[in-house]
């Protein structure tokens, strides 16, 4: 029997709080560069190199992108900082998933109203997307970690893990 492996990629979209911060810092920016050529002011150089700096760290810390790869009866979540920095979030062993099943289906209700419950989101935060809940227990806790995998990681979890994969519509 060959491995069964599979990578997805989804790229988190920006909070609108990063993306105003940006702008604001990249408009003082400008600012600092007309002030110092207007007035040859070191104050603006020395503002100019703070808001740079602030700039640069809210670019980088808001490209985020989360990792899923399903390899032989694990699954595991990871999250990329700027390209740069892979940090491991979870890793699912197939034997202590409860449920795969899309958000919303009857089937995680039952989880839902447990109080022990620790939800995570690693998803793209985008409108139009179909996310999963994946349901499994950590020692005495349900973890439920929300994700967006494709039909062919659902397939491949599927041909072993059948009856713990609900499909959507």
């Amino acid at each position: 029997m060959g491995i069964f492996e599979n990578t997805i990629l989804v790229k988190k979209r920006p909070s609108a709080v990063q993306i105003i911060l940006a702008c604001g810092l990249m408009i003082l920016c400008f600012a600092c560069v007309i002030g110092f050529l207007l007035s040859f002011q070191l104050l603006f150089v020395l503002l100019f190199l703070i808001a740079g700096g602030l700039f640069y760290a809210v670019r980088a810390t808001s490209r985020v992108e989360y990792e899923y790869s399903y390899i032989e009866g694990r699954l595991s979540f990871a999250k990329i900082k700027n390209k740069k920095r892979r940090k491991n979030l979870a890793t699912i062993e197939m034997e202590t998933l409860q449920l795969i099943a899309p958000k919303g289906a009857p089937e995680l209700r039952n989880y839902h109203e447990n109080m022990n419950i620790m939800k995570r989101d690693y998803t793209s935060g985008e409108e139009d997307r179909k996310i999963y809940e994946a349901v499994y227990t950590q020692g005495e806790n349900v973890v439920v970690i929300l994700f967006e995998p494709d039909d062919n990681m659902l397939d491949m979890m599927a041909r072993r893990y059948a009856s713990r994969i609900k499909r959507g519509e």
